[in-house]
């Protein structure tokens, strides 16, 4: 009798789901990753983050931007086109109603409003930085 050897696919073992997890959102930084739903592009310079969202055909007042203890949400939403009579699809491929997206901001923002704007589909979000605290040394006498 031979004895048979289950082997479980790459794409389903532990051992891939590690690596996967671990290389598939590259290198860590300040922000943490969430829904991969909405695309996102953070950079930043000297005095802030800049956050940019693509959000192609959605428009200004269906966009929500909030941030709650540490926590940013983007989010939008927009409604389905209506079909013309007669007209007939091949392919609908399209996303109607909403994305959202959540990510932990780091810890050096400044307190007071967020900068945001509005356009070709893109809205940009800056947030500006704190002041750098410098160690403060203490004199003892």
């Amino acid at each position: 009798m031979s004895n048979l050897t289950r082997r479980m696919p790459m794409s389903v073992s532990p051992l891939s789901d590690l690596f996967n997890a671990i290389f598939e959102d590259g290198p860590q930084t300040t922000f943490a990753r969430s829904e991969p739903d909405l695309p996102l592009d953070i950079s930043e310079t000297d005095e802030e983050y800049i956050i940019r969202a693509s959000m192609p055909g959605y428009k200004r007042d269906g966009i929500t931007l909030e941030i709650d203890e540490g926590v940013l949400t983007v989010g939008a939403r927009h409604s389905e086109e209506h079909e013309e009579k007669g007209e007939r699809f091949h392919r609908r491929e399209r996303r109607f109603g909403s994305v959202t997206r959540r990510l932990r901001l780091p810890d050096d923002l400044a307190e007071g409003d967020p900068d945001a704007e509005f356009a070709d589909g893109v809205p940009t979000l800056r947030l500006p930085k704190a002041e750098k605290r410098l160690p403060k040394r203490i004199e003892v006498r």
